[in-house]
């Protein structure tokens, strides 16, 4: 995983639907379909959150019947 700087840390950070999905990830694994529908979203538009988020905590991505599950 690359290193990020401070600065960049912050600008993934500072997005609420980024926190909002680290918060719902943090002790449960959701597909982006499940993290739309608690975000009240649709899934295209929280791919690329869920990419960004990847890129500071670990997310594993998980395979299930339901989808890709991400914690």
């Amino acid at each position: 995983m690359k290193e990020l700087s401070d600065l960049e840390l912050a600008k993934i950070l500072i997005n609420p639907k980024r926190n909002k999905i680290l918060d719902l990830t943090k002790n449960d694994a959701l597909t982006v379909k499940e993290l739309a529908e608690k975000l009240n979203e649709k899934p295209s538009r929280l791919y690329y959150h869920v990419k960004k988020v990847r890129g500071i905590r670990p997310i594993r991505g998980c395979r299930r019947k339901a989808g890709r599950k991400f914690n």
